[in-house]
């Protein structure tokens, strides 16, 4: 005679292994999406970016891992920063790139101060003209260009 579990099976025994791997994968993704747009929100890039959207391409010199400080926002060598004539580029790595869009700020709207910190630490403070309530921090020294570069004969 055959005897019977005491508890009925619920309906995840008949969902194949792959559907919970799709579902599992897609629940960590929109974690990952609200997570990064949450912080764009809270340290003001979307402020920025509403206010100094960029589209197209940039033209002009480009440091790649720089770190920037946004309100309650580290971005700790996760942002290129560009410039050239009209103004400061900023875009974020590709993997934070959900939630932060590439903006472009002209020197008119920004005013600096130079600022020491810890040490021997100096860095930028940063305002905005169009949105007053975020302020930057950027350092004036980052990580080294690890290219070398050839001589110049001029």
């Amino acid at each position: 005679m055959a005897t019977t579990a005491p508890w009925r099976s619920g309906p995840c025994d008949a969902v194949a292994p792959w559907v919970t791997f799709a579902a599992s994968l897609l629940g960590l993704l929109a974690f990952v999406f609200c997570i990064a747009n949450l912080i764009g929100f809270l340290s003001g890039w979307w402020a920025l970016a509403a206010a100094y959207p960029h589209t197209g391409h940039f033209g002009g010199t480009r440091r790649r891992f720089q770190s920037l400080l946004l309100r309650a926002g580290s971005y700790r060598n996760s942002v290129t920063i560009g410039t050239n004539a009209e103004g400061l580029y900023l875009v974020a790595s590709m993997l934070f790139r959900i939630g932060h869009p590439p903006m472009f700020i002209p020197w008119e709207d920004i005013s600096a101060k130079e600022v020491r910190g810890w040490f021997w630490t100096r860095y930028l403070e940063l305002c905005f003209l169009r949105v007053p309530g975020v302020d930057s921090d950027v350092g004036i020294t980052g990580p080294k260009d690890r290219r070398r570069r050839k001589p110049s004969l001029g």
